[in-house]
């Protein structure tokens, strides 16, 4: 069982090294423009990259799942006109203005 295990952890790691080579934008690099305020508006964002990786694009879908400020953003990177990666987070924006 310990073998099992070792070779779990060392595909892990194989996975990891092999994403960590790979020069693109994260999901993350998209939203990390968000977390510098306690604000967050319900309107879709769009953007790129800039001239570091001119060939992708980022759209956020924000909207808040409940009413005390929380909200889901869905976060879509794409690489030319095709989805290269995609990721959902949740942040806790308390002075957002609220929908009712």
């Amino acid at each position: 069982m310990g073998m099992f295990a070792l070779l779990g952890v060392l595909s892990s790691c194989l996975h990891s090294a092999v994403i960590l080579q790979k020069n693109a934008p994260t999901a993350g690099m998209a939203v990390a423009q968000l977390t510098l305020t306690n604000k967050l508006e319900q309107v879709s964002q769009a953007g790129n990259f800039g001239e570091l990786y001119p060939d992708y694009r980022w759209e956020l879908n924000p909207h808040e799942i409940l009413t005390n400020g929380l909200f889901q953003v869905d976060v879509t990177v794409y690489h030319q006109s095709q989805v290269f990666s995609t990721m959902s987070i949740l942040l806790f924006k308390p002075d957002s203005p609220r929908n009712f």
